[in-house]
Formats: structure tokens, sequence, C-alpha cells
């Protein structure tokens, strides 16, 4: 080792973050989800009410576009997503519609945006079937 050079661990140890960060970033094809199954039975309304409230359980603000669509609004620091829920009594989707500050361009989204649909969609699932209650 040179006189004044750092040991090599710490250098190795500094690079991580930079590289986690790196990789963080690194977008990824957002998710699509389509044609969901629901838990158990329900009618419209019911359904309705599993996807808004998931949505705010998650942390999203839903708004009720039609009788069987949900927009949903999320913010995160400087992040902002807007996805838009169709659904009927036994199926529902979760759109993309528009996002800001998560660097989407040539088919790929922030990863973190795929992790917030994939939750959205777990936690709509659960609502419904706690609904059966």
């Amino acid at each position: 080792m040179k006189a004044g050079s750092p040991p090599r661990g710490r250098v190795t140890r500094s690079l991580v973050p930079i590289v986690a960060l790196a990789i963080a970033c690194v977008g990824a094809p957002p998710a699509e989800v389509e044609n969901v199954s629901f838990a158990g039975h329900g009618d419209l309304t019911a359904r309705g009410r599993a996807v808004i409230a998931a949505a705010i359980d998650n942390g999203w603000t839903p708004e009720l576009i039609d009788a069987n669509v949900v927009d949903a609004t999320l913010r995160v620091r400087s992040h902002y997503v807007k996805v838009r829920i169709p659904f009927d009594e036994d199926r529902f989707s979760i759109r993309y519609v528009e996002s800001e500050g998560l660097a989407e361009s040539r088919g790929k989204i922030h990863r973190k945006y795929n992790t917030w649909v994939r939750n959205l969609r777990i936690k709509i699932q659960q609502e419904s079937a706690r609904d059966q209650l």
C-alpha cells in the first residue's frame, strides 16, 4: 500500500452506498396488474369500498371517478404517481396514469413504483376478503 492512500476496506465500504443508490434508481418496467380476482363474493358497491379502503390504508388518496373506477394518487417525498383502478364484481386492474419524479422513460419507471402497486394490489385483496366477514 502506498503512503497516503486509504486502506482497501475503507474504499470498498465507501462505494457500497453509491452502488446501492445506483441500483435503486435503475428503472424497471411498470408493474401490470390486470384482471386480478377479488377474494370471495361482493357487489359493485362492496368492491368499491374495498378499493377505496385499501388505497387509504396504504397512503394513497382515492377518488371515485365512476361506479366502477377509482383514481388513486400517492405522494412520497418528491415522488408523485397516479393510477386508475377499474373493477367489477369479480376482478380489478391497476393501471399507470402519470407520475413525477420517478424517472419514467423508455417503458421503465423507478422500481419503487412497482412496490407501491404490489402493496396496493395485496391490500385490495385483503380488504375484499374482510368484506366477507
